[in-house]
């Protein structure tokens, strides 16, 4: 039981270890002539596994101007896999703000 125990944990830790992060850039836009106060940002992260590859999303940070943005992921229908990640953006009229993910 006990090498059965370490072989998980082993394993558990190798993939953590060798698991390759996907960075990529959300560009947001503001075409309105009002400021947008808290305007929720959605990623559906299926369109994106397609994009991008790799395999389901287990964490992510997002981060704009070099400082961390607080963010959420879902799992919209309880497959216990997450479908979208959502942040809110705080935009001028006409602004343009690249958010690093």
């Amino acid at each position: 039981m006990k090498t059965f125990l370490m072989f998980i944990i082993m394993t558990w830790l190798s993939v953590g270890l060798f698991a390759q992060p996907i960075c990529f850039r959300a560009e947001v836009k503001n075409t309105w002539t009002k400021s947008k106060t808290d305007e929720p940002v959605v990623i559906k992260l299926d369109s994106l596994k397609k994009t991008l590859g790799g395999d389901k999303v287990t964490a992510a940070v997002v981060e704009y101007d070099g400082r961390q943005v607080p963010y959420q992921l879902d799992d919209m229908d309880g497959d216990g896999t997450f479908d979208e990640l959502v942040f809110l953006a705080q935009l001028q009229p006409h602004e343009h703000q690249s958010y690093l993910i």
